[in-house]
């Protein structure tokens, strides 16, 4: 695991523009170079999954699990939509969800001097994805196979806007949270924060630097660099493909095909 700082100063180098602690170049400024990692990142996740497919490593998996509390989401008349907009994720799928709500219930007698009290009831219920060109049919009950029911506890889910949108409504709930396991694009890296951790193994950092430079030499015109860049960057993708063909015929030998 490395820090965006220790991958902006290894970029910074690679470009040919070194500089000290993450200050300005003379090539590039600190939001330049940050902006070429975070493209970099993201073309490195999409190349690694289309060539590797289920050998690619674990960092390019952008599966995470999330814990929401929704004290600030948007209302809808019949539904609730949780904005990941807000977070800076592009939300892509929802693998599983589930909702967790409580309604207080029951006022106690109020005892003197003290407060009054309240009994709190809380549920725990899976969230049903569906296709989103059905969820108008499904919140006007028109629906034959979706039927939301919070009395029974039938919560459906589909993802509009950047949104997962819930439902039935949830009115004037005591507590409502979120628990999901979602899969989102690649992080967009945030250069006020060099502290922070940069998933991915040691053994492609080079191939992310490289992509990076490339990035950085075409916005600054040096065809000649670009070109060396993406020459590298190929061999180095040539020698995945080598090696998940190679592994692929060991697995096909030691199955019999």
């Amino acid at each position: 695991m490395f820090t965006l700082g220790e991958l902006d100063n290894r970029l910074a180098l690679k470009l040919g523009d070194p500089v000290t602690n993450n200050s300005k170049g003379e090539l590039f400024d600190l939001e330049q170079r940050v902006n070429y990692l975070s493209r970099a990142y993201g073309r490195l996740i999409r190349t690694l999954k289309q060539v590797m497919g289920s050998y690619a490593p674990q960092f390019s998996d952008t599966t995470k699990f999330i814990q929401k509390q929704l004290n600030d989401f948007t209302i809808k008349v019949a539904w609730q939509e949780v904005d990941f907009s807000k977070d800076k994720i592009y939300l892509e799928k929802v693998e599983e969800a589930y909702l967790f709500y409580s309604t207080i219930t029951n006022p106690l007698p109020e005892p003197t001097p003290a407060p009054p009290m309240t009994e709190s009831k809380g549920s725990y219920k899976k969230i049903i994805m569906i296709d989103n060109k059905k969820w108008l049919s499904t919140i006007n009950n028109e629906n034959d196979l979706q039927k939301p029911d919070l009395t029974k506890g039938i919560f459906y889910g589909t993802i509009m806007n950047n949104s997962l949108c819930i439902t039935p409504l949830v009115k004037n709930p005591d507590k409502l949270n979120l628990d999901a396991i979602i899969v989102t694009s690649p992080i967009y890296f945030d250069d006020s924060n060099l502290e922070q951790p940069v998933n991915i193994s040691g053994e492609y950092v080079d191939i992310l630097l490289t992509m990076a430079a490339a990035e950085g030499m075409a916005d600054a015109a040096r065809s000649d660099k670009f070109q060396m860049f993406v020459a590298d960057v190929n061999n180095q993708i040539t020698s995945i493909t080598n090696y998940i063909t190679l592994q692929l015929q060991l697995e096909g030998k030691h199955s019999g095909k």
